[in-house]
């Protein structure tokens, strides 16, 4: 619920950046002005992001990507209404179940999808060596094919370990990207991954190259505004964490 103080925060926030200082000056100031704990780093960055895309929008050359585990087995799950007070069935989660890591960078064009690999063999775990191969390959994809923004890319990725790494953050620095700082969700978390999760319930795959032609299956199932709506819905997301002081992450 919202105070009449957190309001009042909110509007200092925001002159703040409107006076041209960062995200770090601003949680320092408020901090030190109104006492230690007065407002959160989280939301002093999401009202940055939201000043900054209201005054040099920047949706259309973010860049993002995210990876996560696809199952083999995926086991439809049914919603079951039951009495109040009464404790629902619980139902065996499948266990050592098969899985492979899949990775996607998209834009708000279109997106690419990849099994990650290396010397043309599957990659089960992502490290940061791996993951600086992949940004090499991502940005060669982004010179032949976004010839209009490859030098005004803004990249966004989550802070998982190998992408927080020294020589990932400098390989990011030298390829002349603006990385944002990240917000506690990402658009792949909860548009992709999300939309991938939904698309294989209830579908068992005998091996690898099974699972690969299901998520091209999904990439084709998909229209070309599908990755452009994940994205234009980033402002909402920072508005509500900004409305709350982030005090939880918003659907």
């Amino acid at each position: 619920m919202r105070t009449h103080n957190h309001i009042h925060l909110r509007h200092i926030t925001l002159y703040h950046f409107e006076q041209g200082h960062t995200a770090a000056e601003a949680f320092r100031d408020l901090n030190n002005l109104f006492g230690e704990g007065t407002i959160s780093r989280k939301t002093v960055y999401e009202c940055d992001l939201l000043v900054r895309n209201e005054q040099n929008p920047f949706l259309n050359n973010l860049v993002t990507g995210d990876e996560s585990w696809l199952l083999f087995k995926n086991p439809k799950r049914k919603k079951v209404c039951i009495d109040a007070g009464q404790t629902p069935k619980r139902i065996p989660k499948v266990v050592h179940c098969k899985k492979a890591m899949w990775c996607v960078w998209w834009d708000h064009i279109e997106q690419k999808w990849r099994i990650p690999d290396r010397n043309g063999k599957r990659q089960y775990n992502l490290n940061s060596d791996v993951y600086l191969a992949q940004l090499d390959r991502l940005q060669a994809a982004i010179e032949a094919k976004r010839q209009r923004k490859k030098n005004h890319i803004v990249f966004h990725h989550d802070n998982a370990r190998p992408h927080v790494e020294g020589r990932v953050v400098q390989s990011i620095t030298d390829k002349g990207w603006d990385l944002l700082p990240h917000p506690p969700y990402s658009p792949t978390d909860y548009h992709v991954n999300r939309s991938v999760k939904n698309w294989q319930s209830g579908k068992f795959f005998d091996d690898f190259y099974e699972l690969v032609a299901n998520i091209k299956e999904w990439v084709a199932s998909k229209k070309r505004d599908f990755f452009a709506r994940g994205i234009d819905r980033l402002p909402a997301k920072w508005e509500a964490v900004c409305e709350v002081d982030g005090e939880y992450t918003p659907e």
